[in-house]
């Protein structure tokens, strides 16, 4: 059940930015993690790449990424 909701808190696909081919890849090394990524679209020049690891491994650093 964590490791659903940690993935509900991903981007389900990168969305279609001009001049950017962006992919990801999740697979932690347990069954949750406290890996995050997210892409923002700001405006037409303007994109926020998110990347966050959360000290850690397992359950508490799933659930401590889910509140940051």
């Amino acid at each position: 059940m964590v490791a659903e909701t940690q993935l509900s808190f991903l981007p389900k696909k990168m969305p279609d930015i001009k001049g950017l081919n962006l992919a990801a890849y999740f697979r932690p090394l347990v069954n949750v993690s406290g890996d995050y990524y997210d892409v923002l679209p700001i405006d037409e020049d303007n994109t926020l790449l998110l990347l966050g690891d959360v000290s850690g491994k397992g359950l508490a650093a799933a659930l401590l990424m889910g509140v940051i």
